[in-house]
């Protein structure tokens, strides 16, 4: 929808795009491979079911926010986050949130896949370890812009409730900004996809 390079697509079959990507999510493969897939594996994973157009089309589709379900990493490879192990990297285990600016959505109910949303609609950013893999898991991300590093992550609160917290480290007019580019792509996920979700929104203490 109002995509030119989408336009001339018409679902014939309301289920086209919907058995594509289950057809996707079912295979062991792409969890033995944590989520990452190439465009050739996908399109041999499709077998004669669809056209190479068709394939095109596909794969174009799921990398757009309505879907939200992959980004490419590098050319002609892309990664899946809601197959990623759930498995924090040494930076998070690390992470000081003490002098970095701290924001916290705390929720009575918090809806799987907003992590790994944010991971798509913000991949332009994550930011990539000294082997060049990007430093993503399951229910986290780090995240990287002028000179600001971000850490947004699931939690649970000393109440027991689920959190997204955010922490960035920085120079401090940069990291504001960042703050809210971050709150503003995680609201337009509130708002597309769990309208009526609870939230409080607050800073936390550190």
């Amino acid at each position: 929808k109002n995509d030119s390079e989408l336009e001339d697509l018409v679902f014939l079959d309301p289920e086209w795009i919907t058995d594509a990507v289950y057809t996707v999510l079912a295979d062991k493969e792409l969890d033995r491979n944590n989520g990452v897939f190439t465009k050739n594996w996908l399109f041999e994973l499709l077998g004669d079911k669809y056209t190479r157009e068709e394939k095109l089309k596909i794969l174009l589709l799921i990398q757009k926010k309505e879907f939200d379900f992959c980004y490419e990493t590098k050319k002609d490879s892309f990664l899946v986050p809601q197959i990623l192990h759930d498995v924090a990297p040494d930076q998070a285990n690390e992470w000081s949130r003490k002098g970095n600016l701290n924001f916290r959505y705390r929720y009575k109910f918090l809806p799987i896949g907003i992590v790994t949303r944010i991971i798509v609609r913000l991949n332009h950013w994550v930011k990539k370890d000294d082997n060049e893999c990007d430093l993503v898991w399951k229910s986290g991300v780090f995240l990287e812009k002028d000179g600001c590093v971000a850490l947004v992550k699931e939690d649970i609160s000393k109440e027991g409730l689920k959190v997204v917290d955010i922490s960035i480290s920085g120079e401090p007019n940069f990291r504001k900004d960042f703050l809210a580019y971050i709150r503003g792509t995680i609201d337009e996920i509130h708002q597309r996809s769990f309208k009526n979700i609870e939230i409080e929104k607050m800073i936390p203490c550190v």
